[in-house]
């Protein structure tokens, strides 16, 4: 697939191709953003009109949604607003208590992460899962050593607000701590 993106920074235009191969003709731009969302061609999106395939619908869109938004609001936080924040992200999560399912109880509704730069080296993001019935926040710090070497320590959620909810046993504020060592090395 090729794609090729003209125009302006205030009106960018985006066409995608692709080029025929010896078994296919060239794809239609239908077909490849179906693919790109989808992962399937359109035929297949038409003959299913289930649940499952609204669902994954449905959630596709609020990906693209979110993550559009996500951008936007950065960009009117920083640029605009001058708010002291160098990272902002939304994820819409699963469907909440009133979801498509038909399941009511934790259902993560979205993820939210704030992240600043402290001095040269530090890095912390403090990131925020929104439930129906649970707010859970916590804190992923990230220090520079080089260029190339990055210490790294997070803190998370054991269970995400789905499996809590499929298994209300569970306790939805049980976290887990990670430390990485990041090497990167180009050749």
């Amino acid at each position: 697939m090729i794609a090729r993106i003209t125009g302006t920074m205030l009106q960018p235009r985006l066409e995608l191709s692709s080029p025929p191969t010896s078994n296919r003709p060239a794809l239609s731009q239908t077909e490849l953003v179906s693919y790109l969302m989808f992962n399937r061609p359109t035929f297949s999106l038409q003959g299913q009109a289930g649940q499952g395939s609204q669902y994954a619908a449905v959630e596709t869109g609020l990906s693209y949604l979110s993550s559009a938004l996500s951008s936007e609001i950065q960009r009117t936080l920083i640029s605009d607003l001058g708010v002291p924040i160098d990272y902002i992200d939304i994820r819409a999560g699963g469907a909440g208590a009133a979801g498509l399912g038909g399941q009511t109880g934790a259902a993560q509704v979205a993820q939210v992460a704030a992240g600043w730069q402290i001095g040269r080296r530090w890095f912390v993001t403090v990131v925020a899962d929104l439930c129906t019935n649970a707010r859970r926040f916590y804190p992923n710090a990230e220090f520079r050593v080089s260029r190339q070497l990055r210490l790294k320590t997070s803190v998370e959620p054991a269970y995400s607000c789905q499996v809590a909810l499929n298994q209300p046993t569970l306790s939805v504020n049980k976290y887990q701590v990670g430390f990485d060592v990041l090497w990167d090395r180009e050749y």
